[in-house]
């Protein structure tokens, strides 16, 4: 059993599963491998918008704060909430809408962000945006919730409660945040943890374990 995060491990123990049968292999996204760790501006939401991602406790949370005082907000994606985003463009003239965006438009949404906020109110799995705002060096501001405890991470961004109050505390400290230490990090984090070579490492070295187990096994059976 291939578990993404330790909360997913632990959810397999839970089920019963035997944790010698369990390996904890994320998920990897591509590496921008450009070297810039220069900061962007203003917080990304990018994702499907949907109740679960967290768009109306996003837009409460964005709400308390004063027009401008966070910078901008940019949102990424298509969904049914459509229509909270566009009452919130047009209430706000701190929030800009993106649309969908191919793979090239992302990546220049999350290097454009000084943060990545993912505000789910499920327990997400893996989400794709969080590694890849890592692999960016972009800080993140997360829901505790799902998998994203065992992302991230204090040095490389933020966890909350999935709360209006909670998350609107969360982003009134986005210049602790916006730092170049915490780039560095979330880059780091993403090389140590996420780069391509090191999850593909992981999957071929319990291919590798499953082969010899097996290899054993017969041995065992012919003699």
């Amino acid at each position: 059993y291939l578990a993404l995060t330790p909360s997913m491990r632990d959810y397999l123990l839970e089920a019963g599963i035997p944790g010698d049968r369990i390996t904890i292999r994320p998920n990897t996204v591509s590496d921008p491998a450009d070297g810039d760790l220069t900061g962007g501006s203003g917080v990304l939401f990018a994702g499907r918008m949907s109740e679960e991602k967290g768009l109306a406790l996003l837009a409460g949370a964005w709400r308390r704060h004063p027009e401008g005082s966070l910078g901008t907000l940019t949102i990424a994606g298509d969904g049914p909430l459509q229509h909270l985003v566009d009452a919130l463009v047009a209430e706000r003239g701190d929030v800009r809408y993106l649309g969908r965006l191919d793979a090239a438009g992302m990546a220049g949404a999350i290097r454009s962000a000084a943060v990545v906020v993912v505000p789910s109110t499920c327990p997400e799995a893996f989400p794709r945006v969080v590694v890849e705002s890592l692999a960016h060096g972009r800080p993140v501001i997360a829901t505790a919730l799902g998998g994203m405890s065992g992302i991230v991470t204090a040095d490389v961004g933020m966890l909350v409660e999935p709360t209006v109050d909670a998350l609107a505390a969360g982003l009134s400290r986005l210049s602790a945040l916006d730092s170049p230490d915490v780039r560095r990090s979330a880059r780091s984090r993403y090389e140590k943890l996420y780069a391509p070579d090191v999850v593909y490492g992981q999957l071929l070295q319990v291919y590798s374990e499953l082969i010899e187990q097996a290899t054993a096994t017969v041995r065992r059976t012919k003699a």
